[in-house]
């Protein structure tokens, strides 16, 4: 895994970016002032900065963006629809490229984040307040963690499957390999055993010995060796 984003996590981010500051500023305001607004696109661009990261640095990421966000919900009061794709997409990034630490790591931080939410929106009675919560922590944490989990596994068993598909490959080229050579040598054998038996008896003594030091030296038992490419 590299230290700089990807050109594709660098264009998701830059979308990202000019379509949330496009809600930001082209929809009513919600009761915000122009200078809040100014503090929510700066958020905004922080928060798309750190997506650009997702993959070389899943955890940190993640984390980061809850943070921003929690300070958004602290300091403002506006609700739109860009602070739910973050952390939908915080969760499936920590899912699927972080460790298994950093990715339960960050979906504790999800649940807490809803717990902050939950408490900012001020509902009224303690079981309202706990369905929000649920709503909150299926939709937005669970669902999008699970799935990136789940692709992330998914991952991890075919490249096992590749890598086990290139080992029995190399095995089976190795057994193919001592078969062929093994063949080989018996021909060689039988070949010069059967010219030293063919020699006329005038034949030079140092023929003899050459054809039989050959056969005797290619009976030998072969051992077999496993061929390995790195």
């Amino acid at each position: 895994m590299g230290v700089l984003p990807t050109r594709n996590d660098l264009l998701l981010s830059l979308g990202f970016m000019l379509l949330a500051l496009a809600e930001v500023w082209l929809t009513p305001p919600l009761g915000l002032s122009v200078e809040q607004r100014w503090v929510e696109s700066l958020a905004l661009v922080l928060v798309s900065l750190c997506f650009a990261f997702r993959r070389v640095r899943p955890t940190a990421a993640a984390v980061t963006v809850l943070a921003l966000l929690a300070g958004v919900s602290v300091t403002l009061t506006d609700s739109r629809g860009w602070d739910i794709a973050v952390v939908m997409l915080a969760m499936y990034s920590a899912a699927r490229h972080a460790g298994r630490v950093g990715a339960w790591s960050v979906l504790g931080a999800g649940a807490a984040y809803g717990v902050l939410v939950t408490a900012l929106e001020g509902y009224e009675g303690f079981w309202n307040s706990v369905g929000n919560f649920l709503f909150y922590l299926v939709l937005m944490v669970l669902t999008p963690w699970a799935a990136g989990l789940a692709l992330r596994r998914r991952q991890e068993l075919s490249r096992d499957d590749a890598d086990r598909a290139v080992e029995e490959e190399r095995t089976r080229i190795a057994r193919e390999l001592h078969d062929v050579v093994g063949h080989a040598l018996g021909v060689i054998v039988v070949q010069a055993e059967g010219e030293r038996a063919a020699l006329p008896a005038d034949a030079p003594e140092s023929t003899r010995e050459a054809l039989a030091n050959i056969a005797g030296a290619l009976a030998t038992p072969c051992p077999t060796y496993v061929v390995s490419w790195s």
